[in-house]
């Protein structure tokens, strides 16, 4: 009797652990998309900066307790770039959504969903036409977005690290520093948060620049080209200043 209750402990154990391992597997199942991106109406690829995003896919979460959210936040989400050629190739969980975004606003953004093989997929970008986006334009004109976007290397990264505080030398906690040159799936840019301590480390495409915030404070912005440490004063912020 001993001998068959063990049997079946044995069984039991070896069903439940292969249907663990089967269902880790399908959970991590990958498939990967490549393809070629060209602008509609012409044979040319996109200019600028062009992210592919994961939706949902976080490399990793700011829980919102920490920050005085009902929600987390996703700070990061696994993403890659389109070459310059237009070519691109990116593997994601089986069945995910791929989210394509333009980080200089010429194109409008493109969804891939549930994509539950791998694939070749070619496809063309709609530009951004109308009065909103001409005035956009006006305060970021196109020929110094592209002067900028030269300078970022999308395939090495560097790594900013500082300390944030105020104009007294007192810590500011939780404040924002984000990279805009790829976005979540909300659209907006991915960020870090800077600790208890005011300290922060953030890795960035090489020649990007990176914006430091806090409510009521004022912006500041570093473009960075190497590992940098940055000792980050934040003023008061002027509300007649123009």
């Amino acid at each position: 009797m001993k001998t068959r209750t063990a049997f079946l402990k044995t069984i039991s154990t070896t069903l439940l652990c292969l249907l663990l391992a089967i269902g880790y597997a399908q959970k991590k199942e990958t498939v990967t998309i490549k393809g070629k991106i060209t602008v509609e109406g012409t044979n040319k690829p996109p200019i600028g900066i062009i992210s592919l995003i994961e939706v949902g896919a976080a490399d990793y979460l700011i829980k919102g307790s920490q920050v005085g959210q009902e929600k987390d936040i996703i700070g990061t989400n696994r993403h890659t770039f389109v070459e310059k050629d237009g070519s691109y190739s990116f593997t994601v969980q089986k069945n995910a959504t791929v989210y394509l975004r333009d980080f200089g606003n010429r194109y409008i953004p493109v969804n891939l969903e549930k994509i539950n093989a791998s694939q070749e997929k070619n496809f063309k970008l709609k530009e951004v036409k109308g009065p909103e986006f001409e005035t956009y334009r006006k305060n970021s004109p196109l020929d110094k977005l592209n002067a900028k976007e030269k300078k970022i290397d999308i395939h090495k990264k560097v790594k900013v690290s500082g300390n944030i505080v105020d104009a007294n030398n007192k810590i500011i906690d939780n404040a924002t520093i984000m990279q805009s040159i790829f976005f979540n799936q909300d659209g907006t840019p991915s960020f870090t948060l800077s600790d208890k301590n005011g300290n922060f480390e953030y890795k960035v495409q090489k020649g990007s620049t990176i914006y430091i915030n806090s409510p009521g404070l004022e912006n500041k912005e570093y473009t960075v080209f190497s590992d940098t440490i940055l000792k980050v004063k934040l003023l008061k912020e002027n509300p007649f200043k123009k």
